[in-house]
């Protein structure tokens, strides 16, 4: 008799620790889908960080982490520096004729060091070099609105 219960109290065991798997999936996945909100409405905020996400929330630090990595892989700093540095490659990307400087700030970094580090550790790319290729794109563009014929594209031609 004694074996006949085993295989039911797992089975039972099983599916209690299914129960709570699911819950605690749906736990994080609401406590990220918060945090990622006031990331994305407080990223200027030069102060944020997932201290501050934390108790803004009322949520454990380390459960913070937790809930990020279960459900994006990367802590809830990590989550906070990509969407800084996502922010910026856009702005920088879409008017690389303003201030850089100003654009990082805008985007929550202390300054264009600051952003140049996130840059290379986040996005794997030298900011430097995207600016410059930023900018040669902003030239074309302007090159092609004033004159669209192909051959105006190719170096050297008249």
């Amino acid at each position: 008799m004694n074996n006949t219960l085993k295989p039911v109290l797992s089975q039972e065991r099983v599916n209690h620790r299914a129960k709570q798997s699911s819950v605690l999936a749906a736990e994080f996945h609401a406590i990220v889908a918060s945090a990622a909100q006031l990331i994305h409405a407080e990223l200027c905020n030069h102060q944020l960080n997932a201290q501050l996400i934390s108790t803004r929330q009322q949520v454990n630090p380390e459960l913070l982490d937790m809930a990020f990595l279960h459900c994006r892989g990367r802590s809830c700093g990590d989550e906070i520096a990509i969407s800084r540095a996502s922010r910026l490659f856009k702005r920088l990307g879409d008017n690389p004729q303003h201030s850089p400087e100003a654009m990082a700030r805008s985007c929550g970094f202390s300054g264009l060091a600051d952003a140049g580090k996130a840059f290379r550790d986040q996005l794997g790319i030298e900011m430097d070099a995207f600016l410059h290729t930023s900018q040669r794109a902003l030239q074309d563009r302007q090159l092609r609105r004033e004159d669209p014929r192909p051959e105006r594209l190719i170096v050297g031609s008249a």
